[in-house]
């Protein structure tokens, strides 16, 4: 994730060589720091993101099928580490190459979502699914926490962005060689899995070993549960999305903020946002005095509705009303860590052992709102005046409210009928082992 953030934050820095302006007009020696990117090339650069996600994701369900998830995902993983890596040589060639490295980062980045929703499947409990969804949607926001604060320092150091990259880029591929040394697709071929362990991941589970299903692609898609995820997903991703990418710039360039701190400050509600994700996780599992339904349609309302007030608060504060727009500008990354246990809960328990294939139409819609985006906020506030964001943050309200009490209505907490048909076994049956036992007599 901090792969793919990091140029949202060192675009900032990221100036072409100082040029010493002369002339009728120019005081003595000044001198002229102009940004590498115009505004359309940093829109591209950012979409450029959703553009690799696109083309990561199409292959993902049969990666996994026929990969497992330990492979494709260090496969990704390399990818973005890689092209990380080699980022700032790149840049110094030309926006083209850099434009190529930034769809490469989005196709490592494409395996988030989908591996989340396989390894919780295959990994955790029924009942412990909140606690497992909260600790590995982390991935979002400790990406912001490492990147931001190193961007903010490295920028204004002797060693300048390009440090930011080959730091990042080679965390990325250590830790991905550390995943695929110690992971196992299945919890019965890990060695440090006892039996109990293994009884207790299974309990209650559809999909047991020997067992196959086959993805009924129309029957889910088709599903009105599974459209009011992705209706809300699309919502959440917005409110996520403008915090990941322009976070650090309206920081710097809206709220006058220097360099560093606007690493600290646009790490700060991701921390936040930590917090709220493992509290929540364990009351999500814990709380049995209402229903699965009710509970997720407790927190969706709890995580989006104080986001689209913040939003309005954020357009509607008056000049020198700092302090209300920082605080809110904080409190949207905060309520958004309560949607782990929201729709991805509902992901959960209503698809089951086809959670990963929603998860990556999940991220197909994460990637439609990262291409997007910029193109908004670059026609809505292309001089990053206050008053050109305030339209900006009205709009995310309207779409955030609207999507929410979508999801709200038609939301379910039990397996769908999809799950339970187009059952394939990969082992044979009792029954025809015996007949064939016959026979052979």
């Amino acid at each position: 994730m901090a792969d793919s953030l990091a140029l949202n934050f060192t675009v900032i820095c990221m100036v072409k060589e100082p040029v010493v302006r002369e002339g009728e007009f120019a005081k003595p020696n000044t001198t002229a720091l102009e940004p590498m990117y115009s505004l359309t090339e940093e829109a591209w650069l950012f979409s450029a993101i959703a553009i690799g996600n696109i083309i990561g994701t199409l292959p993902l369900t049969w990666a996994n099928n026929v990969l497992g998830v330990r492979t494709t995902f260090f496969i990704y993983g390399m990818a973005s580490g890689l092209s990380t890596l080699f980022t700032p040589f790149f840049v110094s060639i030309g926006f083209a190459p850099t434009f190529l490295m930034r769809v490469i980062q989005g196709f490592g980045l494409s395996i988030s979502m989908t591996s989340l929703g396989a390894i919780v499947s295959s990994w955790s409990s029924l009942q412990e699914s909140g606690i497992y969804i909260s600790i590995l949607s982390l991935h979002l926001q400790l990406g912001a926490i490492l990147v931001m604060p190193i961007s903010g320092e490295l920028c204004q150091s002797s060693m300048g962005w390009p440090a930011v990259y080959y730091i990042l880029g080679a965390l990325t591929i250590l830790s991905f060689i550390l995943f695929f040394a110690f992971y196992e697709n299945n919890p019965e071929d890990h060695f440090l899995v006892s039996e109990m362990e293994l009884s207790k991941i299974k309990k209650g589970r559809m999909a047991q070993s020997g067992e196959h299903f086959l993805i009924p692609y129309k029957d889910i898609i088709t599903d009105i549960p599974v459209i009011g995820i992705i209706v809300c997903c699309f919502g959440g991703c917005f409110a996520l999305q403008i915090m990941f990418q322009y976070g650090p710039i309206y920081l710097n360039k809206v709220l006058k903020l220097d360099i560093t701190k606007t690493g600290f400050a646009g790490a700060f509600p991701f921390v936040l946002s930590v917090i709220v994700k493992l509290v929540a996780g364990p009351i999500s599992d814990l709380v049995t005095c209402v229903s699965q339904k009710t509970r997720i349609i407790v927190f969706n309302t709890v995580s989006q509705l104080p986001i689209g007030i913040c939003f309005i608060l954020m357009a509607y504060a008056p000049p020198g009303m700092g302090l209300l727009v920082g605080v809110s500008y904080s409190l949207v990354n905060s309520f958004d860590g309560l949607n782990a246990v929201g729709v991805a809960k509902c992901v959960q328990l209503i698809s089951q052992h086809h959670a990963h294939f929603i998860m990556t139409i999940m991220s197909l819609t994460n990637s439609l709102v990262i291409l997007i985006l910029p193109f908004i906020v670059s026609s809505l506030a292309p001089d990053n005046t206050e008053s050109q964001w305030a339209i900006v943050w009205y709009l995310l309200a309207v779409i955030v409210f609207m999507t929410m009490v979508f999801f709200n209505v038609v939301c379910e907490a039990e397996p769908r009928p999809w799950t339970k048909i187009k059952k394939e076994s990969t082992e044979p049956s009792l029954d025809i082992t015996a007949d064939r036992k016959l026979n052979d007599v």
